[in-house]
């Protein structure tokens, strides 16, 4: 079974670059994403001493300032120059008060802050909180990727569950209300999913525990003697940190650190043998 283990958030701060180059030193990650309107971004060039590992681009609308000048993204951001929190952006975003050309404009700006950091080509772009799958943002993904002039590779949006050691499409709960809900956005994201593929090229989609939970994810790629057959492959994004320090404005904290403890852990590190870990570049 070929998976993809990818860091979110590197740059966020210290404590969660640490995480993401520890983790990548020892195997257990095989990619990160960057988000580069953070300052801690600068030391993304440290990831390029590993050499199978794949570096992208975490693509901010939601949080801290934006790379391009307020000015010329005036309705991305409030009146002190911040972007709007996620919430703020959805309702702005469906009330039509973004300007699609900002969303291309700041997504141009980060591509070509990646490059100036790193030196390099993001190997594959996903996003922060999942804007990526607001389809306004994923309009402007695709226009980009068309005048970029080179392959991109995008996180499929397509979501499956891994549920008594198999892999599905559509999850039923005791809940009828949450079950109908998930199953509903599962269509949604399997459109998007295919829009995506005429522009980029992708994962097979992400892979949740059927919890939802990412601790017990990779405790049953920690453990798990029964693995799934099959030929695609697929992402499992995750977000640790080696602490909590710096995450006081992150919805993430301890769950951050519970992620990085079970990433680095002997026991993960023995099973995931099992499974074939790749990076984007392999895509």
């Amino acid at each position: 079974m070929k998976i993809i283990i990818n860091a979110d958030d590197f740059g966020y701060n210290r404590s969660v670059n640490k995480s993401i180059i520890d983790l990548a030193g020892i195997g257990t990650l095989s990619s990160t994403t960057v988000m580069v309107n953070f300052e801690a971004a600068e030391e993304v060039k440290a990831l390029y001493e590993f050499e199978d590992f794949s570096t992208g681009l975490h693509f901010n609308l939601t949080e801290g300032r934006p790379v391009s000048d307020p000015n010329e993204v005036k309705t991305l951001v409030d009146q002190n120059g911040f972007f709007w929190n996620y919430k703020t952006f959805i309702r702005r975003l469906k009330a039509k008060s973004i300007a699609p050309q900002e969303i291309y404009r700041e997504l141009e700006n980060q591509y070509k802050r990646f490059v100036s950091l790193s030196g390099n080509h993001p190997t594959h772009i996903d996003s922060h909180q999942n804007v990526h799958k607001q389809f306004p943002v994923v309009r402007e993904l695709c226009r980009f990727a068309g005048a970029v002039g080179r392959k991109l590779r995008v996180r499929n949006p397509d979501r499956y569950i891994l549920h008594n050691n198999h892999i599905q499409k559509f999850f039923y709960s005791d809940s009828f209300t949450h079950s109908i809900r998930y199953n509903t956005t599962n269509l949604y994201l399997s459109f998007l999913s295919y829009y995506y593929s005429k522009h980029f090229s992708t994962a097979y989609g992400e892979l949740h525990y059927h919890t939802r939970k990412k601790v017990d994810m990779f405790e049953w790629i920690s453990t798990t003697r029964q693995i799934p057959n099959s030929p695609y492959i697929f992402e499992i994004p995750c977000h640790p940190s080696v602490d909590t320090n710096g995450l006081e404005n992150s919805a993430l904290k301890q769950q951050r650190v519970d992620e990085y403890k079970l990433l680095s852990s002997n026991l993960f590190q023995e099973n995931l043998k099992r499974f074939e870990l790749i990076s984007y570049k392999s895509i």
